[in-house]
C-alpha cells in the first residue's frame, strides 16, 4: 500500500477507534488494576475562559480522578443536601462526595458504594439516573438493560426493586435515561431511543408516573421532544417547579460529544402531545467538554434560585475522555 494511503488508512482506524468508544454502549475500557480500593479522589481546577453559559453563570469546574477501581463512568447526579452529591455509575457503584472548593487542587476520602452485588455484570447493574427526594432523603436509581427502578440507602445502595410494565419493551441499550422526582410526588422516566425523528427535531418516550413505581403506581405515556440528534440523559427540578433536561450529542466525525440543557414545565403535559422546552444552555467549547450525562439541582435558601451540578461520563476511556464536574448558577432572572 502507497505510504500516503496507508497513512490515510492508520488516521480513518484510529479515528474508528476512538469513535467506537464513544458510542454509547459500545466501550473501549481502561482498566485500572483490580484490587485497587483506594476512597481518594482527587479535585483539579480547571481553567475557564467564559463565566456565562447561556441561562447560567459558570461558577467552578474540575476534573475529577481517582485510583479506585470502581471510580469513573458516572451517568446519573442528585444532591443529598446543600453540600454532599451523589453520583451513580454504570457499572453499578454509587460515589458519594463533598462538593469541592472552587480555586485550589484538593482531595478527599470520598464513599464508593456498590448498589448491589459487588461485581455484578453490566447487565445488572447499569445504573443511568439517579433522583432524591429532598424531604424524605429517599434516592431512586433507573437502570438500563433491567428497565427497571430501584430504591437506595442515602449511601447508594440498592433496597428494593421494580420492573415497571412500561418499560418491558425498551431497548436494553437505549431504554431509561433521565428519571427526576417532583415536588408533587410524580415521577418522569425518558428513553434514550429515539421514538420518531425529522429534519427538526427527535421525539424520546417519556413515562409519567402518578407515583412512586415502586409502590406500584401507575403510569402513561407521553413524548419529549428534543432538537435532532439529541437523547436526554439526565432530568432535575427547579425550585419554580419546572425541570431542566441535560442532553448529549455524538459526533462521529471528528469524534466529540455535545451536550444541551433544556428547561421544560411539567404543567404542559399531555397525552399525544409532544412536551416541549426550551434550550437555555449549549455544553459546546470554550467550555470542556465531555459526555454530560448526569444534573443536579440545589435550590437557593431564597428558594428561587438554584445551584446546578453537571457531571460527565467517562466511559472509563481515560486517554480521550474526563471525569468533570460544573457547577452552574441559575437565578430567579432566567429564562
Amino acid at each position: 500500500m502507497p505510504i500516503r494511503l496507508r497513512f490515510r488508512a492508520m488516521q480513518f482506524g484510529a479515528i474508528a477507534i476512538i469513535a467506537l468508544g464513544l458510542s454509547p454502549g459500545t466501550w473501549l475500557r481502561d482498566a485500572p488494576a483490580k484490587g485497587v480500593d483506594s476512597p481518594v479522589v482527587v479535585f483539579r481546577p480547571i481553567a475557564l475562559d467564559e463565566r456565562v453559559l447561556g441561562s447560567f453563570a459558570i461558577e467552578g469546574a474540575w476534573h475529577l480522578d481517582s485510583s479506585n477501581f470502581w471510580f469513573g463512568g458516572y451517568s446519573g447526579l442528585v444532591a443529598l443536601d446543600s453540600g454532599t452529591l451523589l453520583a451513580g455509575a454504570d457499572r453499578g457503584w454509587t460515589l458519594r462526595f463533598t462538593v469541592p472548593p472552587a480555586n485550589r487542587v484538593s482531595q478527599q476520602s470520598a464513599r464508593f458504594s456498590p448498589v448491589g452485588t459487588k461485581y455484578a455484570r453490566k447487565h445488572m447493574s447499569d445504573l443511568e439516573a439517579l433522583t432524591h427526594d429532598p424531604v424524605t432523603g429517599g434516592v431512586w436509581g433507573a437502570f438500563e438493560y433491567r428497565n427497571a427502578i430501584a430504591r437506595f440507602s442515602r449511601d447508594g445502595r440498592m433496597q428494593e426493586v421494580a420492573f415497571p410494565p412500561a418499560m418491558r419493551g425498551w431497548p436494553s441499550n437505549a431504554g431509561p435515561e433521565g428519571m427526576v422526582r417532583l415536588a408533587d410526588g410524580r415521577f418522569l422516566v425518558s428513553a434514550e431511543a429515539v421514538w420518531r425523528s425529522d429534519a427538526e427535531h427527535d421525539l424520546h418516550t417519556l413515562l409519567v408516573f402518578s407515583g412512586d413505581p415502586l409502590d406500584g403506581a401507575g403510569s402513561w405515556k407521553a413524548r419529549m421532544e428534543t432538537p435532532p440528534g439529541y437523547a436526554p440523559v439526565d432530568m432535575a427540578q427547579l425550585p419554580d417547579g419546572r425541570v431542566l433536561v441535560l442532553m448529549r450529542k455524538v459526533n462521529y466525525l471528528p469524534p466529540r460529544f455535545t451536550g444541551r440543557i433544556a428547561v421544560y414545565d411539567p404543567r404542559t403535559l399531555a397525552a399525544g402531545m409532544p412536551w416541549q422546552g426550551q434550550v437555555v444552555a449549549k455544553l459546546e467549547p470554550p467550555l470542556p467538554t465531555d459526555n454530560y450525562e448526569g444534573i443536579a439541582v440545589v435550590p437557593d435558601e431564597s428558594g428561587k434560585g438554584a445551584g446546578v451540578w453537571v457531571v460527565s461520563d467517562d466511559n472509563r476511556m481515560r486517554t480521550f475522555q474526563r471525569t468533570i464536574l460544573l457547577k452552574l448558577r441559575w437565578s430567579p432572572s432566567a429564562q
